[in-house]
C-alpha cells in the first residue's frame, strides 16, 4: 500500500510539470509568433517608406 500512494503523489507532480511544460511551450509559440508578425510588419514599413 505504500508504494501505491508514493505512486499517486507521483502521479499528481507529474501533471503538475506536464502542464507546466506544455503551457510554457504555448507562450513561448505565441511570444515567437508575435515576435517574428511585429519584425515583419516594421521591415514591411520601413520598405514603404523607402518606395515612396
Amino acid at each position: 500500500m505504500k508504494h501505491l500512494t508514493i505512486f499517486k503523489r507521483m502521479k499528481k507532480y507529474w501533471y503538475i510539470i506536464s502542464g507546466l511544460l506544455f503551457s510554457s511551450i504555448i507562450i513561448g509559440v505565441i511570444v515567437f509568433e508575435s515576435k517574428g508578425d511585429y519584425y515583419k510588419v516594421s521591415t514591411e514599413e520601413v520598405y514603404n517608406v523607402t518606395l515612396d
